[in-house]
């Protein structure tokens, strides 16, 4: 029967949970050891108490000593628990710590190289990374990383060669040798290595599109580049990314059925992400090689809500056309909404002309012409005030209004393509005209 049981399981807790820690069975990690570290701590806790416990017991007559001793104590670790926070308020801080108690460690010069080189700091990151690298001259990961550094491609090659040289399986250094190969020409050795990569990890999916690019303009290689991208639709199905690139892909080939194939991938990648806007528009030109106007119309519209709900999707010539005049206008020129309306361009590109036959897209015609109203309801075109009646900025509103009822006039004969009639200019909201049909014309050229 056991006089101290709490002495015991404090003991037992404080030792056995250490020793995978303290590296003398198996070596394990850091990461590991810090999380491994967190039971000892309990053990400690519970001979602290006991001790404390024993001591109130034995000395009666000294309790108020052992009282202002204990909270002594308490303020010393906590003062010391704070000051540690402050290593802990950022990833920085705490690499910095680390290297202030241990300058010889190798891998927080690695880890500190690392932060360095992803806030943009590449002349310190380089510097650490070699110092890592006289710590550990057979650093395979700071070889890797030092290489990605490098400007010139026969030193980034040196230490992309050691590091696979001291790590064999370094997926990473297979992968960024071949880009070196690629860039240089060397596709003979590049496809090598990145056949190594993927060999050594079948779902490294940068591999697989390096691969596949880098076959695409070789002769006699199309199999395998519809194999690589298939495989990586199938790694990754849920990536629009990737189905769009691979329906790219199989609407170059320009048949019917990969025509057909690559609808297939775009419209799956727009059942994953509706607003995809390489999927979007891949789909337009697919729908546009089999004579579907009408479709096209519908997607337009959706890439023209997608892009109104987030500018920074516009890509290639799909833009709102307007919307970079608005944002050129200087704020001291033009301060308010109401004074933008009254605002005349010079520019021949303001208003432009939309040459589709209304018999090859019947049903955008009155889109069109209502689209061009309103365009011209809200500006002045350049035929429209001439140099006597406009400054270089602006025309007079008795000018603009009368332009505007002269638009009301030709609104009223587009009715007959199916256009509504138009109200009043100063009750239309001025914003940028959306020209669905334009904006397809000029995306799918």
């Amino acid at each position: 029967q056991q006089k101290h049981p709490p002495l015991l399981l404090g003991s037992l807790f404080l030792v056995i949970p250490f020793l995978p820690a303290a590296n003398l069975v198996v070596t394990v990690g850091f990461v590991v050891a810090e999380r491994l570290l967190y039971i000892p701590s309990l053990g400690m806790v519970l001979l602290l108490v006991y001790g404390a416990q024993l001591l109130w017991g034995t000395f009666i007559r000294q309790r108020s000593l052992l009282l202002c001793a204990g909270i002594v104590l308490l303020l010393v670790f906590c003062g010391r628990t704070v000051a540690r926070n402050r290593d802990w308020a950022s990833r920085q801080a705490l690499i910095r710590a680390g290297l202030k108690t241990l300058p010889h460690n190798a891998k927080l010069h690695y880890n500190f190289a690392n932060f360095l080189r992803d806030t943009g700091q590449l002349d310190l990151a380089t510097k650490h990374y070699r110092e890592a690298l006289r710590l550990w001259p057979t650093y395979a990961s700071a070889h890797n990383n030092l290489g990605t550094l490098m400007s010139g491609p026969e030193e980034a090659e040196s230490h992309f060669l050691a590091a696979i040289r001291y790590s064999p399986n370094h997926v990473n250094a297979h992968y960024n040798l071949g880009q070196v190969y690629r860039k240089a020409n060397r596709s003979e050795e590049a496809a090598r290595m990145l056949e190594r990569c993927v060999r050594l990890d079948a779902a490294y999916i940068p591999a697989y599109l390096l691969l596949a690019r880098l076959y695409e303009g070789q002769e006699g290689c199309d199999p395998a580049v519809g194999r690589l991208l298939r495989h990586v639709a199938h790694l990754q199905p849920n990536s629009p990314d990737h189905l769009a690139e691979l329906a790219a892909w199989l609407h170059q080939k320009g048949t019917y059925c990969h025509n057909l194939e690559a609808f297939f991938y775009y419209n799956k990648a727009l059942r994953i992400e509706p607003t995809h806007m390489e999927s979007l528009l891949g789909a337009a030109r697919v729908l546009r090689a089999k004579g579907q106007y009408t479709r096209i119309h519908h997607i337009m519209q959706r890439v023209d809500s997608s892009r109104r709900r987030n500018i920074n999707h516009i890509i290639g010539r799909v833009k709102q056309d307007g919307r970079n005049h608005y944002e050129s206008l200087s704020p001291e020129t033009v301060t308010t909404r109401e004074q933008r309306g009254k605002l005349c361009s010079n520019s021949n590109d303001e208003v432009q002309e939309v040459s589709v036959s209304a018999a090859v897209v019947p049903n955008m015609a009155g889109h069109r012409e209502q689209d061009l109203n309103k365009s011209r309801q809200t500006r002045c075109g350049p035929t429209r005030c001439g140099p006597t009646r406009c400054g270089p900025t602006r025309c007079e509103p008795t000018r603009c209004e009368q332009t505007a009822g002269s638009n009301r006039s030709r609104g009223r004969k587009s009715s007959s393509l199916g256009a509504r009639p138009q109200t009043a200019a100063r009750n239309i909201k001025v914003e940028p005209p959306s020209l669905l049909v334009q904006n397809l014309l000029e995306t799918l050229k």
